[in-house]
């Protein structure tokens, strides 16, 4: 016999045989909070006035009192301190580059920068800028430039050169 009808034999008989049934355990399904108290009220017989007062209160952060520190923005959201410069067309995540077209103005290399959107307010440096691949130090009107910013941002979001 050929080693080929072997091997096809020996398939065919691991396949003839009825495969054995694995027995799987059940899950056993836990009884949510709500009925674990109440369970607890039930047996106990107290009011559930009094498991409510009992249980430690947290505070929310938007309470007066609360301990945890206020955030200090660096520009406000609505204010808007310098001209505009031009508007993102595609940003790519995985490097975080974002391209811009520059439509009035002109960038340079040490200016600072704010992106405002939808979802996105943030201030950042110009380290460096590409312009087809090159490095340049000055992008003038007209020009597509590519930046490497610090946060996400969004195609269509608005740049403006900060002062």
């Amino acid at each position: 016999m050929s080693l080929l009808k072997r091997v096809l034999q020996s398939f065919r008989k691991f396949f003839q045989y009825p495969k054995k049934k694995i027995k799987r355990k059940t899950k056993v399904r836990k009884k949510p909070a709500s009925v674990k108290k109440k369970a607890v009220l039930k047996n106990r017989s107290v009011s559930s006035a009094k498991v409510r007062k009992s249980s430690p209160k947290l505070s929310s952060p938007k309470s007066k009192n609360s301990k945890l520190p206020k955030q200090k923005t660096a520009l406000k959201e609505d204010a808007i301190p310098g001209p505009f410069i031009g508007d993102i067309t595609h940003f790519f995540n995985r490097i975080q580059v974002a391209v811009v077209e520059l439509k009035e103005g002109s960038l340079k290399a040490g200016d600072r920068i704010l992106i405002k959107g939808k979802n996105t307010h943030f201030p950042q440096d110009i380290k460096s800028m590409q312009v087809e691949s090159v490095d340049v130090k000055v992008a003038k009107k007209g020009q597509i430039i590519g930046l490497k910013v610090v946060k996400e941002a969004q195609v269509g979001d608005k740049v403006y050169k900060l002062k």
